[in-house]
This record gives C-alpha cells, structure tokens and sequence, in this order.
C-alpha cells in the first residue's frame, strides 16, 4: 500500500503563519490498475482536499471561494504526482475550473 501526501494550497491563517497543512491517504497500484480502483482513489484525494483546504481557508475573508480555488489545484497537484494513466483520465472527465464553470478542452485538428 502507498501512502501519498495530499498538499494544500494554502490560503488560510496558518499559511500566513507558514505552517502549511497537509492530508495522506492510502492507495495500491492494484487500485490504480481499474477504473473502479482509480475512481475510488479520486474520490479520497478530493474528499481529503476538501476537508484540508476548508480547515485551511476558515478565516479567509472569501472563505468558500478561497477553498474552491485551493481543492481545484490541490486535487490537481496530487493527481499529476501520482501520474496513473486511469486516475488523469477520471480526473480530466470530473475536473471544473476553479472560478466553478466546468473545463472544456479544445482539440485544433491541422491539415
């Protein structure tokens, strides 16, 4: 079993105060192998961002915003350390824009 550690970007008070804040999590490769493992292991990286980036980003004057936009690039960071061919593709169909529109990828095709 792996163990990954789930950075934040720190927003809040105690980035100011540079004790940055961080999660782990548990996953195997066997996980990573299938889609239902890698969807699982999504799962955990965003639930243990969203709950890492909302304690970080409590006193922050735009509080919800300041979480959003730290679990989008957080989640973000993490899947493309991890860099599991099944895991990018979850994360590429699930991913939204941090200002909450979903992403749209443009293909250009040359001729």
């Amino acid at each position: 079993m792996l163990n990954a550690l789930l950075p934040a970007l720190f927003l809040g008070a105690s980035a100011v105060a540079g004790n940055p804040a961080s999660a782990e999590f548990s996953y195997t490769q066997a996980e990573l192998a299938t889609h239902s493992g890698a969807a699982a292991v999504y799962q955990r990286v965003v639930t243990a961002a969203e709950r890492v980036c909302a304690d970080e980003n409590r006193h922050s004057a735009m509080a919800a915003t300041a979480a959003r936009i730290c679990v989008t690039d957080t989640v973000e960071r993490t899947i493309t350390q991890i860099a599991a061919p099944n895991l990018t593709q979850i994360h590429a169909a699930r991913s939204v824009s941090p200002d909450g529109r979903e992403a749209v990828v443009l293909a250009a095709n040359g001729s």
